[in-house]
């Protein structure tokens, strides 16, 4: 089957006369220029040495099937969002300049030379290749030690490229923001008729996808917010998808 063309992938597209013009891409339009990956850490055992998400020179992503029961899949950036993603992780969030042991200290200098309290985490690693030269950036628990070290830059700007890529693959394996866009209106249909008065849930709620080898999709969306009264809110709901198209919604406020 032909990959998905994700050319309108938002947020990464942009206009201009200019796109095109950006970070220098290898040569090879297959090389890799994007890769999100993690290693350890307590979970299911892979059964594929594919990374969690690669985007190659040409466009193309590739998300692996890493866990019993995925399926492979692929879809494509143009040109245009290509470089819009790379300009937000070298340029916005700062990879171009990256350097691990510099990381590293100013963690071990905020008060992080114990490690941090957490066990079986996993390493996230972001590497890039771009402008003639690779980038490899990786931390254990980078969401966890985002949080506890807010005054060290450099995690705070390598886990919104984490959280970006993750965005993307999720939004790979659920068949584009408009597919997401189509079974989110679906989804607040029912979330309406079960619970009158919640706030409508949105494509930026999407937290998961999944595709599986025989054809069945499923898309997870949730938000936590605040009631009228002040009490923390949290709306979920998950879209499981028949290779027919047809789909089930189970939405849950609590």
């Amino acid at each position: 089957m032909r990959p998905l063309l994700l050319a309108l992938l938002l947020p990464f597209a942009v206009t201009g006369a200019d796109d095109l013009r950006g970070h220098e891409l290898p040569k090879d339009p297959t090389a890799a220029v994007l890769v999100l990956d993690y290693e350890g850490g307590y979970g299911l055992a892979r059964k594929s040495d594919d990374p969690f998400l690669l985007v190659r020179a040409d466009g193309t992503i590739v998300v692996g099937a890493l866990y019993a029961g995925e399926k492979r899949v692929e879809a494509k950036l143009d040109p245009r969002a290509l470089q819009s993603l790379l300009r937000f992780v070298l340029d916005e969030q700062g990879l171009a300049a990256f350097d691990q042991k510099k990381m590293e200290a100013a963690v071990k200098a905020a008060g992080g030379d114990a490690g941090p309290a957490v066990i079986d985490a996993g390493s996230t690693i972001v590497r890039v290749n771009a402008d003639g030269r690779e980038i490899r950036a990786s931390c254990y628990a980078l969401g966890y030690q985002a949080g506890r070290f807010p005054d060290v830059a450099t995690l705070a700007q390598l886990d919104a490229v984490a959280k970006r890529l993750e965005r993307l693959r999720h939004e790979t394996c659920a068949g584009g923001r408009e597919e997401i866009a189509k079974r989110v209106e679906a989804v607040n249909a029912a979330l309406a008729k079960a619970h009158p008065g919640v706030p409508p849930l949105a494509t930026d709620d999407l937290r998961g996808a999944r595709r599986e080898e025989d054809g069945r999709r499923s898309l997870v969306f949730t938000r936590s917010d605040a009631r009228p009264d002040g009490a923390a809110r949290h709306t979920s709901a998950r879209v499981d998808i028949a290779p027919d198209g047809s789909a089930k919604i189970a939405v849950r406020v609590d």
